[in-house]
C-alpha cells in the first residue's frame, strides 16, 4: 500500500500560492510504478484539484495536462478511470483556452480508428468534464461536437466504451436537465441514444448499464419537476418493461428501479395516469402486473441513496 489515503487532502481550507509543492508530490505519484499508489495518487490528485486547483500555478497545470493527455490511452481500466476525474477537476480551474485545446487535441479529436483503451479513456474524460465542470464546459460552446462524440463512442461493439459513453452521456443528459434547456436537442439525441441500450438486443451487460443510468438520472434530478417529458419517460418505459420479464437478474433488478424511479412512485401514480395512454397494449399489460413491485422498490430508501454502475462513485466530489 502506498500509505497515502486517496481521500486525502481533499479540503485544503488554508491554501497559499505556494501549493504546488503538494500537487508537485501527488503528480510525480501519478507516474509510480505500482498500479494502486498510481491509482491512489490520481484519485488525491483529483480531490486535491477539484477543492483547491486554482491555486496551483498555471505551468504546473500545464505540465499535469500532459500527463492526463497520456494517461487517456493507458492500458489498465482503473488508471483511465481515475484519469477521467481529473481531467474533470482540471476543467474546473484550468486557462479558458488551454481547456478549449486539451479537449479538442485530445477528447473529442480523432476520426473512429482510436484504439478501444483509448476510446474508454476519452469516453470516461468526457464523463469527467460533465460531471465535475459542466457549467465550465458548456461556457466553452463546444456541446455539440461533445454530444457527436459520445454518439460515435456510444456505437461501440466494445462494453467497457460503450458504458463508459453512456455515462458521459448520463451526466450531460443531468446537467441540462437542470439547466432546464436542450440546445441543437443535444439532450434528446442522447436520450434517444439511452433508449437504443436500455432496449440493446446483444448484450445484457449494455442493457443493464443503461437501466442504471436512468435510475441515476432519475434520482439526480430530484430539483426538475418531471425531469423528462412524458413522451420521453413513455419511450423508456417500452424496453425498461420488457427487461422486467428477462430471466438475468442483472437486467430485472436494474429495470426495476429505473422504473421505479423514472415514474416517482414515491410520490404516488400521477406519471402513471399520465403516461399509460402513450403506451403500447403490451408495455400497458406489464406495467399493471409490475406496478406493485415497482412500488415496493420505491418506497426503500436504499433506492434514492446510490444506483449501480457509479464509475465516479469512489471520487470526492463538491458537494
Amino acid at each position: 500500500s502506498s500509505g497515502i489515503n486517496a481521500e486525502w487532502p481533499l479540503r485544503p481550507g488554508t491554501f497559499h500560492n505556494k501549493v504546488d509543492n503538494l500537487f508537485t508530490d501527488l503528480h510525480s505519484g501519478t507516474k509510480n510504478t505500482d498500479l494502486s499508489i498510481r491509482e491512489t495518487m490520481l484519485s488525491a490528485l483529483h480531490g486535491t484539484m477539484l477543492h483547491g486547483g486554482s491555486n496551483m500555478s498555471q505551468s504546473l497545470a500545464h505540465s499535469i495536462s500532459t500527463t492526463l493527455a497520456t494517461n487517456i490511452g493507458a492500458p489498465e481500466d482503473a488508471i483511465r478511470i481515475a484519469n477521467g476525474a481529473c481531467i474533470g477537476s482540471l476543467a474546473s480551474f484550468f486557462g479558458e483556452e488551454e481547456l478549449l485545446k486539451f479537449i479538442n487535441d485530445n477528447i473529442i479529436s480523432g476520426g473512429g480508428n482510436a484504439d478501444a483503451q483509448i476510446k474508454h479513456g476519452r469516453a470516461m474524460a468526457l464523463a469527467g468534464l460533465f460531471k465535475y465542470s459542466p457549467d465550465r464546459i458548456c461556457k466553452l460552446e463546444i456541446l455539440r461536437s461533445i454530444v457527436m462524440s459520445i454518439a460515435k463512442l456510444l456505437d461501440s461493439d466494445k462494453v467497457p466504451v460503450c458504458n463508459s459513453a453512456c455515462y458521459a452521456a448520463s451526466h450531460v443528459i443531468i446537467h441540462l436537465l437542470k439547466r432546464g434547456d436542450d440546445p441543437d436537442d443535444c439532450m434528446q439525441h442522447l436520450l434517444t441514444c439511452l433508449v437504443q441500450n436500455c432496449s440493446h438486443g446483444t448484450s445484457n451487460d449494455i442493457r443493464s448499464f443503461a437501466n442504471n443510468m436512468v435510475h441515476m438520472i432519475s434520482i439526480s434530478t430530484p430539483g426538475v419537476d418531471p425531469p423528462l417529458s412524458d413522451q420521453n419517460i413513455s419511450k423508456f418505459l417500452v424496453p425498461l418493461l420488457d427487461s422486467t420479464t428477462r430471466k438475468i437478474p442483472l437486467v430485472r433488478s436494474s429495470s426495476e428501479s429505473a422504473i421505479a424511479t423514472l415514474l416517482q412512485l414515491n410520490h404516488g401514480d400521477e406519471i402513471v395516469e399520465r403516461v399509460k395512454g402513450l403506451l403500447d397494449n403490451k408495455s400497458l399489460d406489464t406495467l399493471y402486473r409490475f406496478l406493485p413491485t415497482a412500488r415496493r422498490v420505491a418506497n426503500d430508501y436504499r433506492t434514492y441513496s446510490s444506483h449501480e454502475d457509479d464509475l465516479f462513485g469512489k471520487f470526492s466530489s463538491k458537494n
